[in-house]
């Protein structure tokens, strides 16, 4: 490629306050409307500790875990996705609500993500797709099994 694409890199907040960063997807979002490209990088599933822990005893309790806790993410960010974990509708105002309170609607949340930097990007991009619900694809899941001891991963894309 001829790298002629402007990248702007914009940085999490230290605080890792989700309405801080939900506030700053809305104030990305005009940005689509001039085709420009929103990407969040980060990770659904980055508790390395469990991802490198051989221990057989932990590793049932720690997949169900995970799983519990993909399934809140797939539901809360595909609105058409059924999910057994929680009883939280995804539209467009719901999606952010539910984003706001991961961690009471899912108790392994902080298992999962012991820190909230690897998750905090999905939800700028999130906030920045507003309205977008209908459009929201998983792009990914369990792509990388082999590298993260089957511990399920997903990647979204939003309209």
């Amino acid at each position: 490629p001829k790298a002629d694409i402007p990248v702007v890199v914009v940085s999490l907040h230290p605080s890792m306050d989700v309405d801080m960063h939900l506030a700053l997807g809305k104030a990305l979002a005009p940005l689509r409307d001039e085709n420009v490209l929103l990407l969040g990088s980060g990770y659904t599933f980055h508790n390395m500790r469990a991802i490198f822990d051989s221990s057989k005893s932990k590793r049932e309790s720690n997949m169900q875990k995970a799983r519990a806790c993909n399934e809140w993410l797939k539901h809360t960010m595909q609105p058409t996705t059924t999910s057994t974990t929680s009883s939280t509708s995804s539209t467009s105002s719901s999606r952010m609500e539910a984003i706001k309170k991961l961690k009471e609607d899912t108790r392994y949340a902080c298992f999962v993500h012991p820190k909230e930097e690897h998750l905090m990007p999905l939800f700028v991009i999130a906030a920045a797709a507003g309205g977008d619900d209908d459009k929201t694809e998983s792009i990914y899941e369990n792509d990388h099994k082999k590298n993260h001891n089957d511990y399920p991963v997903s990647g979204y894309m939003f309209g």
